[in-house]
């Protein structure tokens, strides 16, 4: 899809333009897409590269950032993780410890209501992930380098916190608020109805 005249700007928004459109007339598929974005992007590195090539300094740079994002996630998500199952654990102890009173179940209600808001996001996460999974292994080729983090690690780390989330809530409602277990998944879909309208052209 690149211009074979050399002397074309090969930054022309142009291309970009007229690849979005057949994307979004269905003539090319999403990681064709990304690939031309991809191409345009080396394509104004090597424009604006001078003799010493910092064009290499740039794409280390970006594969850097990417790698620093990747690290800072899975740390939060490994702390989200331990507040989470921390949080849990006392809120049930007080459950448990206060059960004769009858207003007391309603604390249950936090990590249910936790629970059903956080599903969508790490599962939208684990989607999200495949393109900055790509764009690591592509700035990883550029740059001739052998190897590149798995970042998948993180995506099962999503992956598994919102199946687990999803376990916690239903167990909680179907024990203790039976009645309530419609209210969790009309929350749960319109939450995917908003998520699928924010990154349905990604």
């Amino acid at each position: 899809m690149q211009s074979s005249n050399p002397n074309e700007n090969p930054t022309n928004p142009s291309e970009l333009v007229q690849g979005w459109i057949r994307y979004k007339n269905g003539e090319i598929s999403h990681d064709d897409f990304d690939q031309l974005v991809l191409d345009r992007e080396a394509a104004s590195v090597g424009l604006n590269a001078t003799n010493d090539a910092p064009s290499s300094d740039l794409l280390w740079k970006q594969y850097e950032l990417h790698v620093d994002l990747y690290k800072h996630l899975l740390e939060l998500t490994l702390k989200f993780n331990g507040f989470y199952w921390v949080g849990t654990g006392a809120v049930l102890s007080f459950y448990f410890s206060k059960s004769n009173e009858p207003m007391i179940k309603y604390a249950l209600l936090f990590p249910v209501l936790v629970s059903v808001l956080l599903v969508p996001f790490f599962a939208s996460g684990v989607v999200l992930l495949n393109v900055t999974r790509k764009h690591i292994y592509n700035l990883s080729a550029r740059m001739g380098l052998y190897i590149a983090p798995e970042i998948n690690v993180l995506g099962a780390l999503l992956a598994s916190t919102a199946f687990l989330l999803i376990i916690v809530a239903g167990s909680l409602l179907w024990f203790f608020f039976p009645n309530l277990i419609w209210v969790a998944v009309l929350i749960l879909a319109l939450t995917w109805v908003f998520l699928w309208l924010l990154f349905r052209d990604w």
